[in-house]
């Protein structure tokens, strides 16, 4: 079997990409980006392998907005509680180990926030707020699409909330690590 050229391959990428943003919910958007700077809690950002970088990725930006943000499983990130929020991404949205975070922040009354491609998986379920990424049918592997979709869409939320909250780029680039 013959490689794609890679010109080829980024106008996959690309293409599948642009396509997928385009079926994102405006008002879904909004009604995520209004549930995460809802809460006076802490934010707290999970998911397991690719996706759990992506979370991560969304964190750092939380944190760059002035927002408490950890990602879970960071040695320094404390307990969840009841006013806090539990942003999970998961692709499938069956992931064990989210499923298992999430029951926690259910059972202690935090607010669940689920970025997935599934509307009636598990997850999406139990989420007080849900995001749907539709990446099914992609031509590349795996989840690549539903990742690419998840942290645009997230960084698009960003700069609504910069715009919505007229938070100042200069404020954000202060909280920015300088530790490089």
């Amino acid at each position: 079997m013959a490689l794609p050229s890679t010109q080829n391959a980024v106008a996959l990428v690309r293409d599948e990409t642009a396509r997928l943003l385009e079926t994102l919910s405006e008002p879904d958007l909004k009604a995520f980006s209004t549930a995460l700077m809802r809460r006076n809690g802490r934010l707290f950002f999970t998911g397991q392998g690719r996706s759990g970088l992506i979370a991560q990725m969304a964190a750092m930006r939380c944190i760059h907005l002035g927002l408490q943000a950890h990602a879970v499983g960071e040695v320094t990130a404390p307990a969840i509680r009841g006013d806090d929020s539990l942003i999970i991404f998961s692709g499938s949205g069956t992931t064990p180990v989210s499923l298992h975070f999430a029951r926690i922040a259910e059972q202690l009354g935090a607010s669940i926030l689920v970025i997935t491609r599934e509307t009636e998986s598990p997850l999406a379920c139990m989420a007080d707020h849900t995001l749907i990424i539709p990446a099914q049918g992609s031509s590349q592997f795996a989840g690549s699409l539903f990742e690419q979709g998840a942290l645009l869409a997230f960084d698009a939320l960003v700069a609504a909330i910069v715009s919505d909250h007229l938070v100042a780029f200069d404020a954000m680039l202060a909280r920015h690590t300088n530790l490089q």
